[in-house]
């Protein structure tokens, strides 16, 4: 588990590195309370249960990361702290380790401040501006895409305002919003956890296929595909939680049915869920029900297996 921890925050660096850069110092210190807190909080809940500290494996730390950089600039420095806590305290130590957590935590975490303040979680400042918090009066809030895509909203369709989403020029979650950086965080996935990268792989296969097929804008598929998959917290999803190994599945064809799976479950939710972005429900869905599907894909695979072994041993035998 410390392995894959110590990849997963690898990948986080350079997306720190870009919410200082967009959002000045508050995206550090929404950061650095988001990760004291999940520390915090594994700390004293493991002595309180009088269990070994897990604060080593490093996990703590990612989930509090993750989370900040999946809020908005803008959001009260006490926002990513009670994501955190719940990440922590209820999704994880109750269920004993990281590797025993039937959810991602970091997941539960969004989905609960996502539930209890969406006003707040989806309420982005415009991109490069002072980051104040968002009932400021000097705040300047912009328009996400996933705000557009729900109102069925289309970025212009010109070279101009395609590079701007794909170097990150627009509103969003503060660390996720520039498609070149999630694009070398895949390649690095790729590198070091191949097996882990099929699953991310077939979640976006599944959103993009739907976001081809169903297009919520009147732009061209083409453009439904960019701003479906640059939007929201979709790419880090597929990339950070997905891919967490206590509850991904271990076999090929039942990590590529998982990642697919989860991929229509977010597009549906995005469609037609009460939030703008509904992928971390969809994450916390498909980690809660895939134990029961798993054992018989596993079957499938097995099955798959045999007729082709016998199908070679038939053609040799001929010879």
């Amino acid at each position: 588990m410390r392995g894959y921890m110590v990849d997963m925050l690898v990948m986080l660096i350079v997306p720190s590195i870009l919410a200082f850069y967009y959002y000045g110092l508050r995206a550090v210190m929404l950061e650095f309370f988001s990760v004291a807190t999940a520390v915090v909080c594994e700390f004293v809940a493991c002595k309180i249960m009088g269990r070994k500290s897990t604060v080593g494996n490093l996990s703590a730390i990612f989930t509090g990361a993750v989370i900040a950089l999946l809020l908005p600039a803008s959001a009260p420095f006490w926002l990513p702290m009670v994501g955190s806590a719940f990440a922590i305290i209820v999704a994880k130590v109750p269920f004993g380790t990281a590797e025993k957590a039937p959810f991602v935590p970091a997941a539960a975490g969004i989905a609960f401040l996502t539930i209890c303040w969406p006003d707040i979680i989806f309420t982005y400042p415009q991109y490069l501006t002072k980051a104040v918090v968002w009932d400021s009066p000097d705040f300047i809030m912009g328009e996400s895409l996933t705000s557009m895509l729900s109102l069925g909203k289309s970025i212009t369709p010109n070279w101009f305002t395609i590079i701007d989403v794909i170097v990150g020029k627009i509103s969003g979650p503060m660390g996720a919003t520039c498609m070149i950086v999630t694009f070398f965080m895949a390649i690095y996935l790729l590198i070091r956890r191949p097996k882990s990268f099929v699953i991310s792989l077939s979640f976006m296969f599944a959103v993009a296929i739907i976001a081809i097929l169903f297009p919520r804008v009147h732009t061209g598929r083409k453009i439904s595909l960019l701003m479906e998959i640059s939007s929201g917290m979709t790419v880090f999803a597929a990339l950070l939680f997905m891919t967490d190994p206590a509850t991904a599945p271990k076999r090929l064809l039942s990590r590529i049915f998982y990642g697919f799976v989860g991929g229509v479950i977010t597009m549906l939710l995005r469609y037609f869920g009460p939030y703008q972005e509904g992928v971390c429900f969809a994450v916390m869905l498909v980690n809660s029900f895939w134990l029961l599907v798993d054992g018989y894909i596993n079957s499938l695979g097995d099955l798959i297996s045999e007729k082709i072994k016998s199908r070679k041993g038939g053609k040799v035998s001929e010879r």
